[in-house]
């Protein structure tokens, strides 16, 4: 499993609401204390797929800015007056 879990938000997502504590053990199960005060246990599994639900999408890579407005003229484009 990943080092990289939000532990504090998958607990609070599993417990729906702010974790009064929360401890991560080396098998990757999560205990939680409830803000009711009730203690919950999630096995490594629930804790990836909780994880999985909530986890930020990935960043789109960084696409140029589109121009609007009108297209640019070329130099075919323009006509050159000369006097």
């Amino acid at each position: 499993m990943s080092s990289k879990l939000d532990y504090k938000n998958i607990a609070a997502s599993l417990v729906n609401g702010e974790p009064l504590d929360y401890k991560v053990y080396p098998n990757g199960t999560l205990a939680v204390i409830a803000p009711t005060g009730q203690k919950f246990i999630f096995i490594a599994d629930q804790v990836q797929a909780e994880w999985q639900k909530i986890k930020p999408d990935p960043k789109p890579s960084a696409k140029p800015p589109t121009k609007r407005g009108h297209p640019q003229k070329s130099a075919s484009d323009t006509k050159e007056v000369r006097s």
